[in-house]
């Protein structure tokens, strides 16, 4: 294959994975936009005369129509230049319908040890919320520290809190998140949470940002996001950007 059509009848809101794997994919004729699947993972949103490189690696592609219809598609194992957007391009456009519906949101604030403890934030996604966060970014002033970021299920507390509530929707207005945040002092993370990484941000005072825009860590109902440093004098500034969805 090099260059092909396809006639793909797709069922409203169902998941239909393309006969063949591609470089290239481009809608010759669709309704509305529909929403582009990666190896299974919701990659961003596709439409016609959208035409959209495929990273090297991926093993399936898939579309979800929002109706009933019969979409053609062009498929190429060779890179087109035609219209073409890169990956990293529809992730843009795909967060800035996100954040035109409402569902990105956000939280930031500073936290200091208190001499006993190690200053630490905290996100919930409550059981029985029926929404996964989708930890999109975060941005880390720590003067130095090493960071510690945790997930696990279930709705620990924190030992010391200075500061709680609502995570903001980045679309001013609209509804905050079913998620809430807490921040404050902690001595160790909670039983039975799950290393994710360790940040260590220089002693400049340069924020650190790690983007996982292309590979997202995912909270799902009933679990938590923990981030905090290791020392208890230092102190924690953080923002967090994240989906629900």
């Amino acid at each position: 294959m090099s260059y092909r059509t396809y006639n793909i009848p797709m069922s409203a809101g169902k998941l239909t994975n393309l006969p063949v794997v591609g470089r290239y994919v481009r809608p010759l004729k669709s309704q509305g936009e529909m929403t582009l699947y990666l190896d299974g993972t919701e990659a961003g949103l596709i439409a016609q005369g959208i035409g959209v490189h495929i990273p090297e690696g991926v093993r399936s592609i898939g579309l979800v129509s929002p109706i009933a219809q019969t979409v053609m598609l062009a498929i190429s194992d060779l890179p087109v230049d035609d219209g073409r957007l890169s990956f990293d391009s529809v992730v843009s456009v795909r967060n800035e319908y996100r954040s035109f519906d409402g569902d990105q949101f956000m939280v930031s604030g500073s936290v200091a040890g208190d001499g006993t403890d190690w200053a630490t934030m905290l996100i919930k996604n409550p059981s029985g919320s029926g929404k996964r966060l989708i930890i999109t970014s975060i941005t880390v002033d720590a003067q130095g520290n090493v960071v510690a970021i945790y997930r696990g299920t279930g709705s620990p507390t924190l030992s010391r809190l200075t500061n709680s509530g609502a995570c903001a929707n980045k679309y001013l207005g609209k509804q905050t998140s079913v998620s809430t945040y807490e921040q404050g002092g902690n001595f160790f993370p909670p039983a039975g949470a799950e290393n994710v990484m360790y940040l260590v941000n220089d002693t400049n005072k340069t924020p650190f940002v790690k983007d996982f825009q292309n590979s997202p860590l995912v909270i799902p109902d009933g679990g938590y996001f923990y981030m905090g440093i290791i020392s208890s004098l230092g102190e924690l500034h953080y923002f967090v950007e994240f989906e629900e969805s």
